[in-house]
């Protein structure tokens, strides 16, 4: 009787660890971290963790990829933004250059202008007519610089 007692025990043992391996079977995750010796031996000898570490590498490569794109291009428009602000530095250097030198004009011409005033109430043609030339002359110039 005890061979017998015995018998059902291994039987017993035999039922419930299939039950167990029929329970770890149905619930493999497919990731190795989450399953168990059972699921990972399966997932191993099917080849399931190899493509899902492939799937894996291959987004990782393509998420890589993007972000370094992204880094270039990123970096172009800094030096494209650096550049434009030279130029607008530049740029504005020069007009500021401009500026003074409308401005230097404009007060030759206002000085001109004075001396043309005396030399008509004197009565001096000639020098009026040279006064005359030199501030036309002058607001050409000005007229040129973009002054007026």
């Amino acid at each position: 009787m005890h061979d017998w007692l015995r018998s059902f025990a291994v039987l017993a043992g035999l039922a419930s660890a299939s039950v167990v391996l029929a329970s770890c079977q149905s619930t493999c995750s497919g990731d190795p971290r989450k399953d168990d010796l059972f699921c990972a031996q399966a997932g191993l000898s099917s080849g399931r963790y190899s493509q899902e570490t492939s799937r894996l590498t291959g987004v990782a490569n393509d998420s890589t990829t993007k972000a370094s794109a992204a880094k270039s291009e990123s970096e172009r428009a800094l030096r494209r933004a650096e550049s434009s602000q030279a130029r607008a530095a530049e740029l504005s250097s020069k007009q500021a250059a401009q500026n003074r030198q409308i401005s230097a004009l404009q007060s030759q011409v206002a000085a001109l202008q004075r001396q043309l005033s005396s030399a008509r109430a004197a009565g001096r043609s000639a020098e009026t007519q040279d006064l005359e030339a030199q501030i036309k002359k002058l607001k050409s110039d000005i007229a040129q610089l973009g002054g007026l």
